[in-house]
């Protein structure tokens, strides 16, 4: 029972770890924090973001930290 619930536990904490989240946002960027391989959701999430203002993304510049988080950075842009 104790180790099911240490796993469960784990579980949970690694579902938070794997999402993509938005740290900062303006008019004219998004800023989104992510772990993993996660560019493809990121990248959905600032479409999302920049939409919202009638633009689209592009991305400026990712930031890695070894076994920390990805934090990347797109700029809202009108086409």
């Amino acid at each position: 029972m104790r180790y099911g619930l240490l796993a469960m536990a784990a579980g949970l904490l690694g579902a938070c770890a794997g999402d993509v989240r938005v740290v900062g946002a303006t008019l004219d960027s998004v800023t989104l924090e992510y772990y993993g391989d996660q560019e493809s959701e990121a990248a959905a999430e600032a479409r999302d973001a920049c939409a919202q203002h009638n633009k689209r993304a592009r991305l400026r510049t990712v930031n890695s930290q070894p076994n920390g988080p990805h934090l990347a950075i797109y700029d809202c842009i009108r086409d």
